[in-house]
């Protein structure tokens, strides 16, 4: 079994590589997108599948969790979680992917938007709040924002909001008035908050790649902290 985590530091990820043992043939594969801020703080999505191997090397980003920064009230990129999380007050959680290669020398899911086959699978990072819950992350679909119009990602385009989500990317909080949060990161993001009275922001959606074999299945409101990976190899 190999594990991988995005650590502390929820802006400054990386990827990580893991090698298939030439002895195995199939590999479990399962990811959490990261939590984000909120009154009551909202989970990342949880995705799971059945690789058949068809190469030895994958790639690995997990999420960072998103936070706050309402000491100042200020907009900020440092709340935003590694690999999606959207930009804000309250920032969005990031999405954590499993890729079959590397682009631009590294592994950012939003980089994939015209390399989606590229991309296993994908658990989607919760929206970013204050006062209100941030919708979960995905899942087939990110849970919306409470508090506001903000909607969840899904598998064809972002959530709506003030900033709409995008692949890969959630999207960024009406900056400096009242702690309004940002879309989670996804398969495709979460809107950020419509509101300027604390709203929350929509979760970002997971996925799942046609080639995964059963069982397989993804579930929202997971994990409730920084992305994780975990794959399980199998004969």
């Amino acid at each position: 079994m190999y594990h991988a985590c995005a650590g502390t530091n929820p802006h400054n990820g990386h990827y990580e590589c893991f090698t298939v043992p030439s002895s195995f043939h199939k590999v479990k594969l399962e990811v959490w997108g990261a939590s984000a801020p909120g009154k009551t703080t909202s989970g990342g999505g949880y995705s799971y599948g059945i690789w058949n191997v068809t190469q030895n090397t994958l790639y690995i980003t997990c999420g960072g969790r998103g936070r706050d920064n309402l000491k100042d009230f200020s907009y900020t990129v440092e709340a935003a979680g590694y690999n999606g999380g959207g930009e804000g007050q309250c920032g969005g959680g990031g999405a954590t992917h499993i890729a079959l290669r590397l682009l631009n020398n590294q592994s950012i899911l939003k980089d994939y938007i015209n390399s989606q086959d590229d991309v296993l699978i994908v658990a989607g990072g919760a929206g970013g709040g204050d006062d209100f819950i941030g919708g979960s992350g995905g899942g087939l679909q990110g849970g919306d924002g409470t508090g506001s119009d903000a909607k969840g990602g899904t598998q064809t385009e972002g959530g709506t909001g003030y900033n709409n989500g995008q692949f890969g990317v959630g999207g960024a909080a009406v900056n400096q008035i009242d702690s309004s949060g940002a879309g989670g990161g996804g398969w495709y993001g979460g809107g950020s908050s419509t509101g300027y009275n604390d709203g929350a922001g929509g979760g970002g959606s997971g996925h799942l790649n046609e080639i995964l074999q059963s069982p397989k299945g993804m579930d929202n409101n997971k994990n409730f902290n920084s992305g994780i990976a975990v794959i399980t190899c199998q004969m």
